[in-house]
């Protein structure tokens, strides 16, 4: 095999299949957000590089606080880091 004068070529294509989360947090009773999400939902739909977002209804009797979630983001490389994506559910309240 020839030491000088190559050319390669290569393909390249993102990677697919990806994986990413979802954490759900809902206010509990008195007010707060507990440390550990309510529920998680795991996706493997992810491209690396491409943005995703999820669409999350909040169940009823409380409603989604946009300020405080995180509901789109990048994906990174699986072997570096896992994109959290995160959805709190405020707690309504009445008064009667």
């Amino acid at each position: 095999m020839p030491s000088k004068d190559l050319e390669f070529t290569a393909q390249w294509s993102s990677q697919m299949g990806v994986g990413y989360v979802l954490e759900v947090y809902e206010m509990t009773t008195n007010g707060e957000y507990a440390d550990a999400p309510t529920t998680t939902i795991n996706f493997s739909d992810g491209v690396v590089g491409e943005i995703r977002s999820v669409e999350y209804t909040a169940p009823t009797g409380f409603t989604l606080d946009l300020a405080k979630s995180v509901l789109s983001g990048e994906i990174p490389d699986p072997l570096a880091d896992t994109l959290v994506l995160k959805a709190y559910a405020s707690r309504n309240q009445y008064t009667f």
